[in-house]
C-alpha cells in the first residue's frame, strides 16, 4: 500500500504537472518540485495540528463532497466553486493567517513566481483535502488514526518541507514526534486501531535495528553501487569534484578542469580569515555580499546568480559520505553566513544524465539535503531556506560521455534568496 505522500504525488500525474506548468508559464521541473513541496508542507502542517476539530470538519466535508472526481479540471484552471471553497477552508484550517508567507517560501524555494505559487497552492489544497477526506468518510479512518499514520510516515515527506515553512509554523518538532504521540496508530491493511506503546522496554529493538543498518551500510559500500526501487543499477562517480591535495592546488571541475587553483585567504568583516582557493566560492560570496549588486538585487536577479561549491567531495555513489576535506568548505560557508546574518540561501543539487530520471532526482535531492543538514549543524540552519534536487535537468553532457566529462554536471551550488 502506498504511503499518503506517495499516493498524493501519484494523483498529480506528470500530465497534470505539465498542464499546470503550461497554465502558469513556468518550467515543468520547477513546478514538479513545487508540487512535492506544497503537498509535503500541508501534510506536516496537519501533523503538527494533531487531532484538530476544525481540520477534521473540513476534511469530512471534502470526503462527503467527493471533490476528486474532476482533478483534471482543477489543474486546467476549471476549478469548481465547491472545490475552491473546500480548498480555502482547508488552507485556513492548517495555515491560519500565514498563507501568504507560506506561498512566498514555496516561490523562493522552487524558483517560481509568487503568483504561480498562489495558484498552485489553490490547485493542490482541494486535492489534499479530498484525498484525506475520503479516508475519513469512506475508508473507516478516525482523525486520530489519520494523524498516527502521518506520524509513522513522516520521514517520507519531511525532507521536502522547506526550513522556512518549518520555522513559520513551528514544525521543527515534527521530526521527533514519535516520542510524543501516545494516542493511536493504525494497521492500514486491517483497519484496526490499537493503543500505541508508551516509552521504555523496547531499547533492544533499536539496538538490533542499528546493527542491521550498519551491516547493510558496509555491504552497500562494498558493492560500489546504488539500488533503487525499480531494481535498476545506476552507477555514479565517487566525487563531484577532485579532493584537496597536499600541494594546496586542485583541479576545479566546476570552472575549468585544466586550471590549477591556488590557496589563498579570504578576510571577513570581524577580522577573521578563511583558508580557501583563489576565485572559489568563498571569495566570490564575500565579494558579492559586499557589493551594491547584492544590496539592490531583486528576487529575480538573485535567481540568475549561482555559487557553485568547488571543493565538495562525496564518496562513490553516496549521498551522505564526504571526505574530510569537504567539511572545510562547509565550515567556511557557515562562517560567511554568520557574518551576514540577513542573507538567506537555498542549496541545489544536480546529477548527470546517466541513470533514470527518478534515480538522478533522488541522489541530487539527497546530496543537497545533506549539505543543508551540515550547515544547520554548523549553526546557520535558519539562513538555509531550502535544499532541492534538480536531477539531470541542467546537465550538458549526454550519458554516453566519459565519466570525467559527466562529472561537470554532478555539481552542487547555492543561491541567495529574499
Amino acid at each position: 500500500m502506498l504511503r499518503i505522500f506517495d499516493s498524493l504525488k501519484s494523483l498529480v500525474s506528470p500530465e497534470l504537472t505539465s498542464k499546470a506548468s503550461a497554465l502558469l508559464g513556468e518550467d515543468n521541473t520547477k513546478v514538479s518540485t513545487a508540487i512535492s513541496t506544497v503537498i509535503a508542507s500541508m501534510l506536516a502542517a496537519i501533523l503538527q495540528k494533531g487531532d484538530n476539530n476544525t481540520v477534521k470538519t473540513v476534511l469530512e466535508d471534502a470526503g462527503k463532497s467527493n471533490i476528486l472526481t474532476d482533478i483534471k479540471g482543477v489543474f486546467a484552471n476549471n476549478i469548481s466553486m465547491k472545490q475552491k471553497s473546500i480548498g480555502n477552508d482547508f488552507l485556513g484550517a492548517i495555515l491560519g493567517t500565514k498563507k501568504n508567507e507560506f506561498e512566498n517560501v514555496i516561490a523562493n524555494t522552487s524558483g517560481i513566481t509568487n503568483q504561480s505559487a498562489n495558484k498552485l497552492v489553490t490547485m493542490i489544497a482541494p486535492v489534499v483535502a479530498g484525498f484525506l477526506g475520503n479516508k475519513l468518510a469512506t475508508n473507516g479512518y478516525s482523525m486520530s488514526g489519520l494523524i498516527s499514520q502521518l506520524n509513522e510516515e513522516r520521514h517520507s515527506f519531511m525532507g521536502f518541507v522547506p526550513s522556512g515553512i518549518a520555522n513559520l509554523y513551528g514544525l521543527s518538532s515534527v521530526s521527533d514526534m514519535g516520542t510524543k504521540v501516545n494516542t493511536k496508530y493504525v494497521d492500514t491493511d486491517k483497519k484496526v486501531y490499537v493503543d500505541e506503546p508508551k516509552k521504555g522496554g523496547g531499547w533492544w529493538k533499536w539496538l538490533l535495528l542499528l546493527i542491521l543498518l550498519l551491516l547493510l551500510f558496509f555491504w552497500w559500500r562494498s558493492c560500489n553501487r546504488t539500488h533503487y526501487d525499480d531494481n535498476e543499477y545506476v552507477e555514479y562517480s565517487e566525487t563531484y569534484v577532485a579532493p584537496v591535495d597536499t600541494t594546496n592546488q586542485y583541479r576545479d571541475n566546476a570552472v575549468n578542469t585544466d586550471k590549477e587553483r591556488i590557496s589563498t585567504t579570504v578576510p571577513l568583516a570581524n577580522g577573521d580569515s578563511l583558508r580557501a582557493y583563489k576565485g572559489g566560492i568563498e571569495e566570490r560570496m564575500v565579494k558579492y555580499l559586499d557589493s551594491d549588486d547584492y544590496k539592490n538585487a531583486t528576487a529575480d536577479d538573485l535567481k540568475k546568480k549561482t555559487f557553485e561549491f568547488d571543493n565538495i567531495t562525496f564518496e562513490f555513489g553516496s549521498a551522505t559520505q564526504m571526505t574530510p576535506g569537504s567539511q572545510q568548505q562547509i565550515d567556511n560557508i557557515a562562517s560567511i553566513l554568520k557574518q551576514y546574518k540577513n542573507a538567506k540561501v537555498m542549496i541545489v543539487g544536480n546529477a548527470d544524465k546517466k541513470g533514470t530520471d527518478e534515480a538522478n532526482m533522488s541522489i541530487s535531492q539527497q546530496r543537497a539535503k545533506h549539505v543543508e543538514d551540515l550547515l544547520e549543524k554548523a549553526g546557520v540552519g535558519s539562513q538555509v531556506v531550502r535544499a532541492v534536487g534538480e536531477g539531470d535537468s541542467n546537465a550538458d553532457h549526454p550519458a554516453s560521455d566519459t565519466d570525467s566529462q559527466r562529472r561537470e554536471d554532478r555539481d552542487i551550488y547555492l543561491r541567495f534568496v529574499k
